[in-house]
């Protein structure tokens, strides 16, 4: 059976500014690092053993699924290069059925990451005050553009994966723009 991975990441990065924000109803703080972990998929560098676990506990889409089919965890730090992320996902089937990155895209299982950098709640669809990247097994990464058409953002996010078993560990590099990217 298929089951899409999906993964909420909201990171709420204060801005200056006087502008409005959403309410903040649930914050995971997120730990400094001074290096860059090498993107392999391993994690083996020591930090990552520093920092705490958290859940991958949201569907937003389709119905409930079985935590023996699929279940994962997250951990996050930042530095001024922007955000990293280890992911620890245990799934019985990845699939990736469609080979146009631009069609179809969500219908792959894929990290779906959400970066609402001055935390306005603003929408990602055909504008960048915020952004929702569908990260695919094969490292392509696809939001909607303010073309409103599918569109690669393979520069915005990093990523690699290894896969032992039904158990994935995926490392990404996370660059993180202001609502103003254009």
């Amino acid at each position: 059976m298929k089951w899409t991975i999906y993964f909420l990441l909201l990171l709420c990065i204060t801005s200056c500014s006087d502008g409005k924000s959403k309410k903040n109803t649930q914050i995971t703080p997120v730990s400094y690092i001074k290096d860059a972990p090498t993107l392999d998929g391993r994690p083996i560098e020591n930090y990552w053993n520093l920092l705490e676990w958290q859940p991958i506990d949201q569907n937003w889409i389709g119905g409930p699924f079985d935590h023996d089919d699929y279940n994962g965890k997250y951990k996050m730090a930042w530095n001024e290069d922007g955000l990293y992320i280890l992911l620890e996902i245990v799934d019985d089937t990845l699939l990736e059925q469609t080979e146009d990155p631009l069609k179809l895209w969500w219908n792959d299982d894929c990290v779906i990451v959400y970066v609402d950098e001055d935390n306005s709640g603003g929408q990602h669809r055909f504008n960048h005050n915020a952004f929702t990247y569908h990260v695919a097994l094969d490292g392509n990464v696809v939001d909607l553009g303010v073309n409103e058409k599918p569109t690669l953002y393979n520069d915005h996010v990093i990523s690699k994966h290894q896969t032992e078993g039904n158990t994935t560990y995926w490392e990404m590099h996370v660059k993180v723009y202001p609502s103003i990217f254009n």
